[in-house]
């Protein structure tokens, strides 16, 4: 039970997701794009939904573009359904770029590059988490 207790440290977490999706990199390159894929895509997209289409909380919906005001229901679900579809497309196409980009154009760095990309995207993954449950 020490390992349960020593990942009760966020930053330890953090290390010990790194060295896994790193590890992917190395052994099973698949699993890890994606892996970092859906990471990466969840991010963006989380990002772009919140931003542009749909927040608020208790209870309250706002839609972004349109002001602070507070919105029906009905407006809120339909702009949270558009915002999906864009958000999930925009971050497909997006992660698929950059992914290819950076197997293509650096290719003699690409295990340096595939550590950093898992720990940028480890971090914001934690970064979102601590935000969205305890911020």
């Amino acid at each position: 039970m020490i390992l349960i207790d020593i990942l009760e440290n966020q930053i330890v977490a953090l290390a010990v997701v790194c060295l896994i999706v790193y590890s992917f990199s190395i052994i099973m390159y698949d699993i890890w794009v994606f892996v970092v894929s859906a990471m990466i895509g969840y991010l963006v997209a989380d990002i772009i939904l919140t931003t542009f289409f749909i927040g608020g909380g208790s209870g309250l919906a706002q839609i972004p573009i349109l002001g602070n005001l507070i919105q029906p229901r009905g407006h809120a679900y339909i702009a949270y359904y558009i915002g999906i579809v864009v958000a999930t497309f925009s971050s497909a196409w997006g992660t698929s770029t950059i992914l290819g980009m950076i197997e293509t154009y650096l290719n003699e760095w690409v295990l340096y590059i595939r550590f950093i990309i898992g720990l940028i995207t480890s971090i914001l993954v934690l970064w979102d988490f601590n935000i969205r449950y305890y911020g």
